[in-house]
């Protein structure tokens, strides 16, 4: 289970980090655009935005995914444990 948790742990970092710099490096794309940079270098920042996009949109479904896998492990381990008369399905 430590695992799980630091496999979602990054998962779930690395998916912010990717969308919050998506989302600045569209910002800056928009500024250096809205100044009256040149194309090329609008086109250069939306790449990288692409990219980032990408990179968050991937590891945010690789952390729903451990964090769906945890909830499993978790309420699996819970089936396991015995109950307090010894038999896990009586519970009378």
């Amino acid at each position: 289970m430590e695992s799980f948790l630091r496999l979602y742990s990054f998962c779930r970092n690395v998916a912010f980090v990717g969308l919050a710099v998506a989302a600045l490096l569209l910002a800056h794309a928009v500024w250096l655009l809205s100044r009256g940079a040149p194309g090329s270098e609008v086109l250069d920042r939306l790449w990288w935005v692409v990219i980032a996009l990408l990179i968050g949109v991937a590891m945010l479904y690789r952390y729903l995914k451990f964090h769906r896998l945890y909830g499993v492990e978790v309420f699996t381990g819970y089936l396991e444990l015995p109950t307090m008369n010894g038999n896990m399905h009586d519970a009378s």
